[in-house]
């Protein structure tokens, strides 16, 4: 795998740890709904959620980076001879 293709993969892995980070604010701002007890279906899926959101993100900045492709062309050239040309007849009238 190139350099490119690893950054592009580690900055995405970042994005979605940062988006299921978020979910950090919400046990601190409401604790009783988004709890390690109780709420943990709810944090799991705003854990996903923010993690979606983040990789949509990141997929709309940074798009898959192109592979590199490498074409060959094989250039022939063949000459011909010019045909002979036809012998000429001179008209009737100037004979």
């Amino acid at each position: 795998m190139n350099t490119t293709i690893k950054s592009w993969v580690y900055g995405l892995a970042s994005a979605i740890i940062g988006g299921a980070a978020n979910t950090i604010a919400a046990v601190i701002v409401a604790p009783e709904t988004f709890n390690l007890q109780a709420g943990l279906s709810k944090l799991c899926s705003m854990a996903g959620i923010g993690a979606v959101l983040a990789a949509a993100n990141y997929l709309k900045q940074s798009p898959l980076p192109a592979t590199e492709t490498t074409s060959t062309v094989t250039v022939t050239a063949t000459t011909t001879s010019p045909a002979a040309t036809p012998p000429t007849t001179a008209p009737a009238d100037k004979l």
